[in-house]
């Protein structure tokens, strides 16, 4: 049972050397990070402390971010030998979490044969402000509420055991996937480019039986910078393709390089 964590950025290369992330996670686990950014070419290569941190800088820039991951899996498959057994963790470049967290995460969705896992993200060191990275599943009008007044309904959390609850969904920022499931899944659909992969692929997680569980008795920190809200600005734009896509295609063939 190996551990694979992808991380994908977008110039993050002075935040990824400035916090704790890869030194504890490469001690547990081999770390890929994806440059996804032209200007940034070459210089990730200078967080490359340990053998187990991969840098894949191949001129494969501006994908989304369901395909960057797909990316990395499939890379993971031919050249490491990743396998069904092993685990497969999306984790953006703004998580703090040490690699004691991610172990006894792991540990526990092998001892209770979990298959698709998060935890609790805050936004602040105290741990006191929840990011609101657990969600029911939306349907068109949860959208248009979210976005433009800021308004969701409160979450849907059931209990499966102790510290282990089943939600919907939960933000591609901190998923942890067991290897054959994402197989299964042929990985994030990649016709989204960013928002709402997330949402499909658990979606399509408990179409097949799978639940996705939040173990709440652990937690990370996420330095969260949220995008732009405004009308017709590139993210909007995003934003509005994924939901449309999402809305009225959750049935139609996932589309996936694995």
């Amino acid at each position: 049972m190996a551990i694979y964590v992808s991380i994908i950025s977008h110039g993050h290369e002075d935040m990824l050397a400035n916090t704790p992330l890869l030194n504890e996670l490469s001690q547990l686990a081999t770390v890929i990070i994806k440059n996804n950014k032209k200007s940034s070419k070459g210089t990730l290569y200078n967080l490359k402390v340990n053998d187990n941190i991969i840098i894949l800088d191949e001129n494969d820039y501006g994908l989304g971010f369901g395909h960057n991951n797909n990316y990395v899996f499939k890379y993971a498959i031919e050249n490491l030998g990743l396998n069904g057994n092993d685990y497969f963790c999306t984790i953006n470049p703004d998580i703090i979490v040490d690699k004691l967290t991610v172990s006894n995460v792991i540990e526990e969705m092998h001892s209770r044969n979990y298959e698709l896992s998060t935890l609790f993200l805050y936004l602040d060191d105290n741990k006191k402000i929840k990011d609101e990275s657990l969600r029911n599943f939306p349907v068109f009008i949860d959208f248009l509420k979210s976005y433009f007044l800021g308004k969701r309904d409160k979450v849907k959390l059931e209990k499966i055991d102790i510290n282990a609850y089943a939600v919907d969904w939960a933000a591609g920022s901190f998923l942890i996937f067991k290897a054959s499931l994402f197989m299964k899944l042929k990985g994030f659909d990649q016709r989204y480019f960013m928002y709402c992969e997330d949402i499909d692929i658990c979606y399509r997680a408990k179409k097949m039986g799978i639940r996705l569980i939040c173990l709440t008795n652990y937690s990370a920190i996420h330095l969260a910078q949220r995008a732009s809200r405004t009308i017709f600005s590139r993210n909007f734009l995003w934003h509005l393709k994924s939901i449309i896509i999402y809305t009225l295609a959750t049935n139609k063939k996932v589309k996936s390089i694995l």
